[in-house]
């Protein structure tokens, strides 16, 4: 979603017969993204990240090898 967004705010700037500078445009983006729901989600995947679940499923990554099999894929390494 935020790659979306990021895409549809450089499309929009491009279009302008006078862009601004880049500071005033990285304060509207950190304004434009850091809304209510954002922050929420944000913070309650930052709660996530490390638990125990997560951890497994990382190392249940790192076992899988896709790229063994796939070549459009890669292999992740899980380090402690």
């Amino acid at each position: 979603m935020n790659i979306v967004g990021c895409a549809m705010l450089c499309a929009f700037i491009l279009s302008m017969p006078q862009r601004p500078e880049v500071e005033r445009l990285t304060d509207y983006y950190a304004k434009v993204m850091m809304t209510v729901p954002m922050r929420w989600f944000c913070r309650m995947s930052g709660k996530r990240k490390f638990s125990e679940e997560n951890i497994a499923v990382m190392k249940a990554t790192a076992a899988l090898k896709a790229a063994d099999r796939n070549p459009y894929s890669w292999n992740m390494d899980f380090i402690e």
